[in-house]
């Protein structure tokens, strides 16, 4: 291993370390750390949100309970997370540009929304003992967003919760249909698989249960 191929392992080795101090203490106080982003160039900073989202997808497979979700998790989570995050940060550039009049670096968005994510992540891990709590996750991160945009890009506080208000409304409401759908779909294909005997047996058992 040549000299270069050492200092680059030493490299990264430290900015790991940064990017644990870093989330430790944004854990400790998740509205100062949003006010003190670290300034990380893209590919460090595409690496540690990948690590974050594999391991949200990955501890959410564990808990429930599938291998499967758990190697999906390792894989889809962090794919979609990231696609989800060049498209809102491209919504919220021109939203500042055209809205609030700031010219805002691209990168700067994309970390706030990164960081912001944090709290859904976590959340995620849990949604499988109880689906609902999806609802409180993108609301912890758009509150964080606010706090953000208000204080790293100097944005009007209620201009800014009023357009995230907006697009927290949307999401419930694409959930909710969501679900009704996916309700919809079990309903039909129970339908489909029941039989003559089958359904004989659960009269029979709701009959004894009388």
């Amino acid at each position: 291993m040549n000299q270069t191929s050492i200092n680059n392992r030493i490299l990264w080795q430290k900015r790991l370390k940064e990017a644990g101090r870093v989330l430790l203490q944004y854990s400790y106080n998740p509205v100062e750390g949003m006010r003190n982003l670290p300034e990380w160039d893209w590919a460090f900073l595409l690496i540690c949100q990948g690590l974050f989202a594999a391991g949200a997808g990955f501890l959410s497979g564990v808990v429930s309970k599938s291998v499967i979700a758990c190697v999906t998790g390792l894989v889809f989570v962090p794919l979609s997370n990231a696609l989800i995050s060049f498209v809102l940060s491209g919504v919220f550039y021109y939203l500042l540009l055209f809205n609030f009049k700031k010219t805002v670096p691209f990168i700067k968005i994309y970390t706030q929304l990164v960081f912001a994510q944090l709290p859904a992540l976590v959340i995620f891990m849990l949604s499988p003992l109880l689906p609902h709590l999806m609802l409180l996750g993108p609301l912890a991160s758009l509150w964080l967003l606010t706090v953000g945009f208000v204080y790293n890009f100097q944005v009007e506080r209620l201009k800014i919760q009023k357009t995230l208000g907006l697009l927290y409304i949307v999401f419930v409401i694409l959930w909710v249909f969501n679900n009704l759908q996916n309700r919809h779909q079990v309903d039909r294909l129970m339908r489909d698989r029941a039989t003559p005997e089958s359904l004989d047996i659960l009269e029979n058992e709701l009959k004894e249960q009388k």
